[in-house]
């Protein structure tokens, strides 16, 4: 198992590089929300491509945010193991208020994307209704045809008799 390297610098080094990452945590938080936003809009219009489209950047930014967070995690094993020092560094709070706006804007992208997969579950539903009322009226209307208009066996018949 590798090993992770420890951070060095002194706790404010560290706190201060922990807060620019959350930093960019964010702006790629931002962009989430922003296509979160888009892609219940496509659910809306039924826009397939767009769908696509928002699921590939999607894609792309969440590589971006576990790669950031594999950064971020040593630092935050240094600053939960020096807390005490730490909150007497200049920056704390504003490191405290960065976790709660992320915390706050992945809680509203994940409820964006619950009321999104409600409305894709809501829609195949709805399709697939429509399948079977197709496939029932196409039953129908195959026995009225045959009711309608027999088949060549029924002239036969009246051919032989008439």
């Amino acid at each position: 198992m590798a090993h992770e390297a420890r951070p060095t610098g002194t706790l404010g080094e560290v706190l201060h590089d922990y807060a620019r990452g959350l930093q960019s945590e964010m702006a790629l938080l931002r962009q989430v929300s922003g296509l979160s936003e888009a892609q219940r809009q496509a659910t809306a219009d039924n826009d397939l491509d767009g769908l696509e489209h928002v699921s590939t950047e999607r894609d792309r930014l969440t590589t971006a945010l576990v790669t950031l967070e594999a950064q971020l995690k040593p630092l935050r094993a240094v600053i939960a193991g020096n807390l005490d020092g730490v909150r007497q560094q200049p920056g704390f709070g504003m490191v405290v208020d960065l976790h709660r706006e992320a915390e706050g804007l992945v809680s509203s992208i994940l409820h964006e994307d619950r009321s999104t997969l409600e409305a894709l579950a809501t829609a195949e539903r709805t399709r697939r209704m429509a399948a079977r009322a197709i496939e029932a009226g196409e039953a129908t209307l195959a026995a009225y045809r045959r009711v309608v208009a027999p088949g060549p066996g029924s002239a036969s018949l009246v051919d032989r008799r008439g």
